[in-house]
């Protein structure tokens, strides 16, 4: 039986979630925020086969996954394509889709944009 259950978080990245049951308290880590990296779709032609997307953000070569996730508790989306073909790619990271644009971006806080 849950009794209690609460989000912390402790830096602009690291959640944990708090979950008291029977009064024993219990500590998750949490994956870290996705980094946002574009606030609009990318449109990408792929070839047939198996890509890989970024869902943290922290890739090198967006919107495809380089590792760089490792130690965040996120994971690469697995994408399979039958055959050449354009994919409009979500580059906020934040797509109930993923790993496609859902135009979830347009309604994302603003980001200073000179950072």
């Amino acid at each position: 039986m849950l009794c209690a259950a609460a989000w912390l978080e402790t830096n602009a990245n690291t959640y944990f979630h708090l979950a008291i049951v029977r009064d024993e308290c219990i500590l998750h880590d949490m994956p870290e925020k996705p980094i946002i990296c574009g606030t609009k779709s990318l449109a990408l032609e792929v070839e047939a086969g198996t890509h890989w997307w970024c869902s943290c953000g922290r890739s090198a070569h967006q919107p495809f996954c380089d590792g760089a996730h490792k130690g965040t508790g996120l994971q690469p989306v697995k994408l399979e394509v039958a055959e050449k073909k354009t994919v409009w790619w979500c580059q906020c990271k934040h797509t109930a889709n993923p790993p496609f644009c859902d135009g979830t971006h347009k309604t994302l806080p603003k980001q200073d944009e000179s950072v």
